[in-house]
């Protein structure tokens, strides 16, 4: 059966005719006779674009070539549930387009058997990696998407960005030779080595049951999940003392296996829900507490960082004189200002989801428009609570996104 005629919009598009005359590129030396065609893909909205996917080969075609993609921006959940060849080769299809991927750990979701887990689809463009685990234990879940990244085809990552993480998901994420689940790796490692900006919102493991309401203390240990209910209140201290630890040592050697890595530049930190520990300086706190005895790690000093965002993390000179000393180039600290601690000014900064930010002068010299802000003494601030709640993706990114849904009753994304 032959094949039918191409439609004068479809030859428009294969440029097999010169949509205007010749005389128009000779006045405009720049003219492209491409230019109606990319000229009308950026009125279409995106539901246009995915109708004309399915018009043709050649409008498909059309779309998958654009930049950006229809399929830049991609959500999925993992572990991944789809197993028919539709649904698989959807996701095969549309993965080598993708240059952000939102990666979503469901809430209480049933551990998977490793070979029910089909392994991830090349992603070449990918860039950016959001990893948002919506569940307070998602161990196992997590560790299998580190395994499953650290096998995938992903040259191109340089932006982590890891919201509500835990611990437990810490522990999960570990990726350095001693790590109890597994080392990465010298292959399977490079995905970390080559990040350039890490983003992390991190829950805390501590518990200050005095200064909390009645629902947020009845809760389980979440290094210790199965804890008895009907534990003494001797024992909770003692369990709380052993989360502080544990979590303390964690969070440490999960940094620390970054540090050597001259590539990364920018680094975000941000405890959700309240203040917590300055997470580069967790053995100088340690120190300063008299708790050495059980936490002889060294500071680390980090190779290749330039510039240091913390959130709902108290910042003191000594702090700032400190963390000079570890990050050689440290050229930006960048603080929320109702937690700079006295004594400390600087530029006022508005990211993009409009929260002020103070960027603290580092070379003992004025940062740009030198102003000065106001801030309380630091135990002040430790008896306040600033609820920040999670910060979202820059808004300046013009990328449109798009939910690949890959349920049975619609298997047809090809």
């Amino acid at each position: 059966m032959p094949a039918s005629p191409l439609s004068p919009f479809e030859r428009l598009l294969v440029h097999t005719k010169p949509p205007f005359s010749v005389h128009i590129r000779l006045y405009h030396p720049t003219y492209s006779p491409t230019f109606p065609a990319t000229h009308l893909l950026s009125f279409l909205p995106l539901s246009s674009k995915l109708s004309l996917r399915h018009l043709s080969p050649t409008t498909k075609a059309w779309i998958d070539s654009a930049n950006p993609s229809v399929f830049s921006n991609l959500t999925i959940h993992f572990p991944l549930t789809i197993f028919s060849p539709e649904q698989l080769s959807a996701l095969h299809n549309t993965s080598p387009q993708c240059q952000h991927l939102t990666v979503t750990i469901p809430q209480h979701p049933s551990p998977p058997k490793p070979s029910d887990v089909p392994p991830l689809p090349p992603f070449p463009r990918l860039t950016h990696l959001h990893l948002t685990a919506l569940d307070h234990d998602p161990f196992p879940n997590l560790l299998s998407l580190r395994l499953a990244l650290q096998s995938a085809n992903i040259p191109l990552l340089t932006h982590l960005t890891l919201t509500n993480l835990s611990i437990p998901g810490i522990l999960a994420l570990r990726w350095g030779p001693f790590t109890a689940f597994g080392d990465a790796g010298w292959t399977g490692a490079n995905i970390w080595h080559r990040l350039e900006s890490l983003d992390v919102r991190a829950t805390g493991w501590w518990d200050e049951a005095p200064q909390l309401q009645e629902h947020e203390t009845q809760h389980h240990s979440i290094l210790n999940a199965d804890a008895e209910a009907s534990e003494t209140e001797p024992e909770k201290a003692r369990r709380h003392k052993e989360d502080w630890r544990t979590g303390t040592r964690v969070l440490h050697d999960w940094l620390h296996s970054f540090a050597a890595d001259a590539s990364l530049r920018h680094f975000r930190f941000e405890w959700i829900g309240g203040e917590g520990p300055n997470p580069f300086l967790l053995d100088d706190i340690v120190a300063r507490d008299g708790k050495k005895e059980w936490f002889s790690a060294p500071g680390i000093r980090w190779n290749g960082l330039r510039e240091v965002w913390l959130g709902n993390i108290v910042v003191t000179v000594g702090d700032v004189r400190c963390l000079k000393e570890r990050m050689a180039g440290l050229e930006r600290i960048v603080v929320a200002p109702e937690f700079l601690d006295a004594g400390l000014g600087g530029r006022l900064l508005v990211d993009g989801d409009g929260r002020m930010w103070v960027q603290v002068d580092v070379e003992g010299e004025s940062v740009g428009e030198w102003v000065e802000v106001w801030s309380e003494p630091v135990e002040a601030i430790r008896r306040g609570s600033y609820g920040e709640g999670l910060v979202g993706e820059d808004r300046k990114s013009m990328v449109l996104p798009f939910i690949l849904d890959l349920s049975p009753e619609d298997g047809s994304l090809v």
